[in-house]
């Protein structure tokens, strides 16, 4: 992962996201962390979407939300609104994920060896 850039979210105020270590690690201290693919089981997406949207916070706007539950508070599950901060969310893991090949089939960055 590279750094990320912030996607914007509009919740209580413009927040942002970033897919980052700390985001993973953030996912990871939860007591029952989600997976990426619980975003699309009908029973764990609302818990899911928040508590990625809640590991994802830049570090300024994290300040401000304890837990996902806390979170919560502001995402209501409506269809409408968790489909656009899903497309929000996924913008941001795009963004914070450097890809292994560029376009002419090299890694992005100079290698230890070469074959």
């Amino acid at each position: 992962m590279t750094t990320a850039t912030a996607i914007p979210i509009q919740l209580d105020r413009t927040r942002h996201l970033q897919f980052t270590q700390r985001a993973l690690f953030r996912m990871g201290s939860l007591p029952a962390p989600f997976e990426f693919e619980d975003l699309s089981k009908p029973r764990k997406s609302y818990a899911a979407l928040v508590a990625w949207l809640w590991a994802c916070l830049s570090p300024a706007d994290a300040a401000d939300f304890p837990g996902p539950e806390d979170l919560a508070a502001l995402i209501a599950p409506d269809r409408e609104k968790c489909r656009l901060l899903a497309g929000s969310l996924a913008d941001a893991i795009n963004a914070g994920t450097r890809p292994e090949k560029n376009e002419h089939s090299s890694t992005p960055e100079i290698s230890r060896s070469s074959s």
